[in-house]
C-alpha cells in the first residue's frame, strides 16, 4: 500500500470516527434520578399548589390536589428543593441521589402566624 492510499484510508477512518463521536455521549448519559413525595400541613392534610423548585434552577413543579409531586433530577449531583406556599415560610431540603435512584419523602409545613409577618 503506497503512502497516498494510506493517507486516504486514515482520512476515511478519521471522518467515520468524527461522525460517531457525538453518539458516544448519548449512549454514555446517566439514567435520571427522581425525587417524589407528598406535602402536608401541620394537621397532616395534603397541600395542593405548593411550589417545589430545584434551588438555583428554573426547574420545578406544583403539587397535585393530593399534595404529591415528582421531579427528575441530575444524578450524582447535590441539589436542594425549595418548598413554598402562601401563608407558610419557604423551606429547603437537601438531597444527593445516585443514578437511576428515586427517593420518596413526606414534607410538612409549619404555619406562619400572620401577625409575625407584619412585625418584620
Amino acid at each position: 500500500m503506497n503512502r497516498q492510499s494510506r493517507l486516504i484510508l486514515v482520512s476515511i477512518l478519521l471522518s467515520i470516527a468524527c461522525c460517531l463521536l457525538p453518539f458516544t455521549s448519548i449512549f454514555a448519559q446517566k439514567k435520571p434520578a427522581y425525587v417524589s413525595g407528598k406535602v402536608l400541613d401541620e394537621n397532616e392534610n395534603p397541600l395542593s399548589n405548593v411550589s417545589v423548585v430545584i434551588l438555583g434552577q428554573q426547574k420545578g413543579i406544583i403539587t397535585s390536589d393530593s399534595g404529591t409531586f415528582r421531579l427528575k433530577v441530575t444524578p450524582d449531583r447535590a441539589f436542594a428543593l425549595v418548598f413554598s406556599y402562601t401563608g407558610f415560610k419557604p423551606q429547603q431540603k437537601n438531597f444527593l441521589l445516585n443514578e437511576n435512584e428515586e427517593e420518596t419523602i413526606d414534607f410538612g409545613f409549619g404555619f406562619i402566624n400572620p401577625a409575625s409577618l407584619l412585625s418584620r
